[in-house]
């Protein structure tokens, strides 16, 4: 009876699902809900500088372009200790990679996505503007035109915007 238990556990846990297989632009919600990052690729969620905003970590919630919802798990810097503290001296603005699995979630779909994005969102500390903007996204029903909304609020916030071209320093790449 108890082999049969293990094999009905191994059979049933939900399998990690890799990076590779989201559909991109994904938003990034960290533990905190204190914003929401957007991930043009792989390596917009996998490199960040030391100490950054959106470095990953356990439980970040994460929403792909088809709504499908997924928590970080298992994140570990392949730099190592050693790595991590010659980058913090030597080289502290080089980006970390980090490797990680994402859990599927329970929750799919526009409706799970939204409430999950809307009180995460930053959108100013003009309280009016904060509402304009989140009656924008709630009518928002694809995932561009929700990377449309908060790169408007984020510009208008004079925050600049969301999507960067180098995810290490927050910069435009050179020409």
């Amino acid at each position: 009876m108890s082999f049969a238990a293990i094999l009905a556990y191994v059979g049933l846990r939900a399998k990690p699902v890799a990076i590779e297989e989201l559909q991109f632009p994904v938003l990034v919600i960290p533990l905190d809900r204190s914003n929401v990052f957007i991930a043009k690729g792989a390596a917009d969620m996998t490199q960040a500088r030391m100490g950054a905003a959106n470095t990953p970590q356990n439980g970040f919630t994460v929403i792909d372009a088809g709504f499908n919802i997924y928590a970080e798990q298992n994140v570990k810097c392949d730099q190592g200790a050693g790595g991590m503290l010659f980058r913090a001296f030597v080289r502290p603005g080089a980006p970390l990679t980090f490797k990680f699995n994402l859990r599927r979630q329970g929750e799919k779909g526009l409706s799970a996505a939204r409430e999950r994005i809307l009180p995460a969102a930053y959108l100013g500390v003009d309280t009016d503007a904060a509402e304009r903007w989140r009656k924008q996204l709630a009518g928002e029903s694809t995932m561009e035109g929700i990377v449309a909304v908060l790169n408007a609020a984020a510009a208008e916030a004079s925050q600049g915007p969301i999507i960067h071209d180098d995810p290490t320093t927050g910069e435009p790449l050179a020409e």
